[in-house]
């Protein structure tokens, strides 16, 4: 390029030179009309910064003069997009009017004689159109003409603004996310490094170990008493590894403020944590407190367990078949009787294989009537023993229903009632059959129906049915029957309607003993839910 003639001239130039628009236009632009002069007049700096800059890839700059003059190379050109060409020799401060008002002191710093050093500036430009954020990293190199006095700036600049803004979205979401993982239900910390330092913990992991501080610790540091248990020796094989590792139901023994020690059960992950080469730094931990359901899950087998010694301990066959008569349970009664060991099977599988031929039909008729209509089923018949004999027993059986109302389940009995029947014929059509046998029971009896819905929110029950030990110990008077004990028995005492009242929400039976001031006495209670 030759600056002395203003006109383009031959020279040897490589192919990214001839190639370069800028350079075509300040060799071909009319430099007399602006207040730097024809292109021979510039001084020695501006001639050879020009073109330094024209033969770099990193956009670049030159404001000269007072009127702080513009000229720039190609890659700068695109940081200008629309504004260019028509930017080339006008005043710098008027190109970028827009952010005049950010630029102009770092301009008068620049032809003050001091350098400026900005690593990263934003501003609002207008470049396209429409106002858009952008960021730059650049410095001001103030440059002196062939007197020694500032005659403007140099600026090689960087736009760093799709780093930054991708940085402030990064950050935007890794807000977010922790926002979301502090609200979680679940617990969840991050540690970083080989030595598990805590960089966060959420409300739930708070809640459940104690807040300790955690932040800036090491695991081992926060939680000195799990030196013996196992959860060291995971992460650092997490860590080391770089597998994940996830438990469920594992016990974990926490320190007490009282010296005491609190005994938790876990479902966790250990998920490693790798940067962009692959390398392990840290380890997402997430997990849930499971403790009261594994409690309750021992309880329903230690509630399990004693019904079925409790069913195993009465001379009666007790039974359970769920809604479409499939059997789930037998006793060890039926298998004493039949001499049929349990095993799968259906309603109408032992009503064709042990009843007799007689009163099949009408029990398994009787059965679909009670499944139709929700209610109480029982039926009289004969039942064929280990040696051929047939039996008269009394069947009933009670449907138990989910929350939402649908029958679920069938508990029922078969009762041993053919020497009472042969005995009093007279009464075979009359419920007495059922009605000796348990009136015949020593231990008091009732079964009682729970009001869920009384007013006030107050649970109520009545004793529906109730055999005669139940109204000698309890000293109640049979006409209690049907009534609702809260106005029956206004002072018995809140207690029972609890108890009573959560065995029919739950579903879990309750052994207790309670005493009662209003009846003058004390209990051996066991309740449980039958419909």
């Amino acid at each position: 390029m030759d600056l002395g003639a203003g006109k383009p001239e031959p020279r040897p130039q490589d192919a990214s030179s001839s190639a370069s628009e800028m350079r075509t236009l300040i060799s071909s632009h009319d430099w007399a009309s602006t207040p730097i002069g024809l292109a021979r007049t510039w001084p020695q700096p501006l001639r050879t910064l020009t073109d330094v800059m024209l033969g770099s890839n990193q956009p670049m700059f030159i404001a000269w003069g007072p009127e702080r003059t513009l000229l720039y190379n190609d890659a700068y050109a695109e940081i200008l997009a629309a504004k260019h060409p028509e930017a080339l020799a006008r005043d710098f401060l008027q190109v970028w009017a827009e952010v005049r008002s950010d630029l102009e002191p770092i301009v008068v710093e620049a032809y003050s004689g001091r350098a400026v050093q900005m690593d990263d500036i934003k501003l609002i430009m207008e470049r396209r159109g429409y106002p858009e954020e952008t960021h730059f990293s650049f410095s001001y190199t103030p440059v002196k003409d062939e007197a020694g006095e500032v005659a403007g700036f140099f600026c090689p600049c960087v736009e760093t603004t799709e780093h930054v803004l991708g940085e402030q979205r990064r950050e935007a979401d890794a807000v977010r996310q922790r926002q979301l993982f502090e609200q979680a239900p679940g617990f969840i910390t991050i540690l970083n490094g080989p030595d598990h330092v805590f960089e966060f913990a959420n409300a739930a992991y708070r809640r459940l170990f104690g807040d300790r501080q955690y932040v800036g610790k090491s695991v081992r540091d926060a939680f000195p008493e799990l030196q013996d248990q196992q959860f060291f020796k995971l992460l650092d094989q997490v860590y080391s590894s770089g597998q994940r590792y996830g438990a469920d139901r594992t016990v974990i023994r926490l320190q007490r403020e009282d010296g005491g020690e609190d005994e938790r059960f876990l479902n966790f992950i250990y998920e490693p944590v790798t940067n962009d080469a692959g390398r392990v730094t840290g380890i997402f931990v997430e997990g849930y407190d499971v403790t009261e359901a594994h409690r309750a899950e021992a309880a329903l087998r230690e509630s399990e367990s004693r019904f079925r010694l409790m069913a195993d301990a009465v001379p009666q066959i007790v039974w359970i078949t769920d809604d479409e008569g499939r059997v789930e349970f037998f006793n060890k009664q039926w298998t004493s009787y039949t001499g049929t060991p349990y095993e799968p099977t259906t309603a109408d599988e032992v009503s064709a294989n042990h009843v007799h031929p007689d009163d099949s039909v009408a029990t398994m008729a009787a059965f679909e009537v009670a499944r139709r209509n929700g209610t109480t089923f029982t039926v009289e018949h004969r039942i064929r023993s280990a040696s051929g004999e047939y039996r008269w027993f009394l069947v009933r059986a009670e449907p138990y229903r989910d929350q939402t109302g649908t029958i679920v389940r069938w508990f029922g009995a078969s009762v041993d009632i053919h020497d009472r029947r042969e005995v009093e014929l007279a009464l075979r059509h009359s419920e007495t059959r059922y009605r000796t046998l348990f009136d015949s029971i020593e231990s008091g009896f009732c079964v009682v129906e729970v009001n869920l819905h009384a007013a006030g929110d107050q649970v109520d029950y009545r004793v529906v049915e109730a055999n005669p030990a139940f109204f000698r110990q309890t000293g109640f008077p049979e006409d209690i029957l049907n009534q609702w004990l809260r106005d029956a028995a206004p002072n018995l005492e809140e207690h029972w309607f609890d108890t009573y009242g959560r065995v029919a929400r739950t579903g879990v039976a309750e052994r207790f003993e309670q005493g009662s001031g209003h009846l003058d006495r004390w209990f051996d209670v066991f309740a449980f839910a039958a419909g």
